[in-house]
């Protein structure tokens, strides 16, 4: 009988996470058409669209207008009576949005972050996700989740940054356990590519049944892959390392301890190196980074020493992508990267992608930029944060 029970609780919670899926990627519909998609029978439905309604996470918007018969009542996604926090690791900042379920965003900080120790690390970002809920006016639904994106290697199933580049002297982080501590709210951390490119779905609704891989260049190169709507991890539960793919054999010595490393030929560390004509190995990763930034805006501004070494990275990048496009054939390459702004830079990939495939690899694919541009990670990982509050909902 207890197994029964559980079975019929779990059935439940199934089904009205697929009615609230339904509502909110296909909004307005009809208690009819979500019939008629999911296969749900008519009482199933109104227990789950109540139970939706009293958790003020689906609204009605009135009838449809009709030429047969009673018009339908539409029911819509009612994503504005909660907000989600998403965080955004750099350098020595922390980029932090409040947004409500739908994703727009209604405040953003960046604030200063200290990597020194793991105590003052989680005190910053602590602080910069407390300074921005405070500064929202808070709906009927409060915060209902913290999401952060982060460089390096983490743990998703402990929410533990174990090992990141950007970080030295950090050599873990328990991130999300101090988080909810602090905060008695649930927390997700991901790696950057996966963040960015969940939200890339979640947000702008890429097809679910897509390959998509994305590629976030800073002083690194973070990546991640969607297969059919999942992201993918390895049998230990990683992010994939683009930035960490064989690219010189003997090459420059990574931080990571290996040599060759893609990302020292194709990241804004390498663009930093390759304008200013020097080993930056050793100098400061703020310094770098910050370098890197007046680098681009010289670009932009057409400075011809400086348009070179943004194009030169474009092509060492469309080369390291085309490797990954002959092993995944993936539909979709989606860029996130300051160097984006450089307007010829994207066609430049794509011109060094298209000699270094496979013939045919090039159909049907698409090199896109990011669709929420500076903030790809923050949103993604926001993204995270509704889908796992989404996964726990029961009916009551």
């Amino acid at each position: 009988m207890e197994l029964l029970t559980a079975n019929h609780g779990l059935m439940r919670d199934i089904n009205k996470l697929t009615v609230l899926t339904l509502i909110r990627q296909n909004g307005p519909i009809s208690k009819a058409q979500i019939a008629q998609i999911t296969g749900l029978n008519k009482t199933t439905i109104t227990s789950c669209v109540e139970q939706l309604k009293q958790d003020l996470l689906i609204r009605e918007i009135g009838f449809a207008s009709t030429s047969q018969g009673r018009p339908p009542l539409m029911l819509q996604f009612n994503g504005k009576e909660g907000l989600v926090v998403g965080a955004a690791l750099g350098v020595n900042f922390s980029d932090v949005i409040v947004a409500n379920l739908e994703g727009d965003i209604l405040c953003q900080n960046r604030i200063p972050l200290r990597a020194q120790s793991a105590e003052l690390f989680i005190q910053d970002i602590g602080d910069a996700i407390a300074a921005s809920m405070d500064s929202v006016a808070m709906p009927a639904l409060g915060v209902v989740g913290i999401g952060i994106g982060c460089p390096g290697i983490v743990n998703t199933a402990t929410g533990d940054i174990v090992r990141s580049n950007r970080y030295p002297l950090l050599p873990h982080v328990p991130l999300r356990r101090a988080l909810e501590e602090r905060f008695q709210r649930s927390v997700t951390v991901e790696e950057n590519g996966n963040a960015a490119l969940a939200g890339a779905y979640y947000f702008g609704k890429m097809s679910a049944s897509s390959t998509s891989m994305y590629v976030h260049v800073g002083l690194g190169i973070g990546s991640g892959i969607m297969l059919q709507g999942s992201l993918y991890r390895g049998g230990l539960g990683f992010a994939p390392k683009l930035g960490h793919t064989l690219f010189a054999a003997g090459g420059k010595a990574c931080g990571c301890g290996l040599s060759g490393c893609f990302e020292m030929y194709a990241s804004e560390h390498s663009l930093a190196e390759h304008y200013w004509e020097r080993d930056m190995r050793h100098e400061d990763s703020g310094d770098i980074w910050r370098l890197a930034g007046e680098i681009i805006e010289l670009a932009v501004q057409g400075e011809a020493k400086a348009l070179r070494s943004v194009l030169h990275i474009g092509e060492m990048l469309g080369m390291g992508i085309a490797s990954s496009i002959n092993l995944l054939n993936p539909d979709h390459i989606i860029l996130g990267c300051r160097l984006n702004r450089v307007d010829s830079f994207m066609a430049v990939v794509e011109q060094s992608i298209a000699r270094h495939v496979l013939p045919l690899r090039m159909e049907g694919l698409t090199l896109m930029p990011a669709p929420f541009g500076e903030h790809s990670v923050s949103l993604g990982a926001a993204s995270l944060a509704i889908e796992h509050m989404f996964s726990g909902i029961k009916v009551g």
